[in-house]
Parts: C-alpha cells; structure tokens; sequence
C-alpha cells in the first residue's frame, strides 16, 4: 500500500495538533511532511522521531539547549529570527532536533541566497538516507541554495517502506477526535444505536 503526499501531508497535521502543537504549527509541520517527501527525503520518518520524542518528554518546548524544528522554522519564516546580512555573517540557531524539517521553512525563504549549516544533504545519498540526522548544531549562513532544494517536487506517494511512521502518526493523530457520546449518536452520528450491518 502507498499513500498520496496530501493523504501524508492531512496525517501529518492531525498527528502535529494530537502531540500538543498548535494548529498553526501543526499546518506547519504538514507543509514541511509534504516538502520534503516531494524531493525524495524522510519527512514523514522526520516528523514521526521528532513527535515520539516529544510525547516522551514532560516540558520539551522548555529545553533551552534543544530547539524544536517547527517552532524555529515558523520563526524564520515570520523574520522573528534575523537572517544573516552579509557574506561573512551568520545566523545560529543552536542545536535543533530533526534539523531536516527545517529544510522546507529555508527553501521557501524568498532570499535564495540563505541556507542551513550544520545539516549535510551535500550528496544524495545522504538526502535518500532513511533515518534521519536527530540533532544538530545548526546555523544559516549566505551561500547559494542547492539546486535540489529549489527543483519542483518529483515524488507523488509514500511508499509501503513507511507504514510504521504512518502507523505511529495515525496514534498522534487519533487524540484529535472526538469520542462517541450518546447525545452524537441519538442525533444521528455513526450507526445511531442500533448496529444492523
């Protein structure tokens, strides 16, 4: 079985708002999933360590020493964070986890002249790697955004490889919704209260 990038992309924001994000960063993290599976990289595997390691932590957004991806890239995509002036300046951001999610937020910079350090997607092999870098002393610095980067998306589907972070994505997912009551099915939800299949 395969999944469509909008049907991953849908999953993704689902899976973002049941881990406790906003739904605006929630929608941010749908956007990032979609990105990057377009050009062939792990978003949903990204997205996926990043939420389990984020339902593991009592505080995490808290952690002065780590930075959360979405949070940093919905700050660089909204100017909060300042981006590098000259040629020999640069910006740091600290150490991020799952620093491939921001990948997307910095691509879509209209400065195309911007671009993160600290993440090396230099060669395709460690673009098609499978399981992602978890954390990384990052920074933005002036230099030319790789010509992948900026190429249209060329992949349509998740494959069959990913069903676990779908799997997983799915139980985020799932807080989102909304329990059966009995005032739902009197008015008409589901089967009502007589199941006759």
């Amino acid at each position: 079985m395969s999944w469509s990038l909008g049907e991953t992309g849908a999953l993704a924001v689902k899976a973002t708002r049941g881990a406790g994000f906003s739904w605006g960063t929630a929608e941010d993290a749908g956007f990032a999933v979609t990105w990057l599976l377009g050009r062939g990289l792990p978003g949903a595997t990204a997205l996926c360590s990043y939420l389990s390691w984020h339902a593991a932590h009592k505080n995490p957004h808290h952690d002065d020493d780590i930075r959360c991806p979405l949070l940093t890239g919905a700050a660089i995509s909204d100017g909060v964070i300042a981006l590098p002036a000259g040629p020999d300046d640069q910006t740091n951001l600290g150490t991020v986890r799952m620093p491939l999610l921001l990948v997307p937020f910095i691509a879509n910079l209209e400065d195309d002249d911007i671009w993160l350090h600290g993440l090396d997607l230099s060669d395709n092999q460690a673009r098609q790697a499978r399981h992602p870098v978890g954390m990384a002393a990052c920074s933005l610095r002036r230099a030319a955004v790789p010509a992948w980067a900026l190429s249209d998306a060329d992949h349509t589907r998740l494959d069959n490889d990913f069903a676990c972070c779908v799997t997983t994505l799915g139980r985020f997912a799932h807080r989102t919704y909304a329990p059966a009551t009995l005032e739902s099915r009197l008015a008409g939800a589901g089967a009502g209260l007589t199941d006759n299949d």
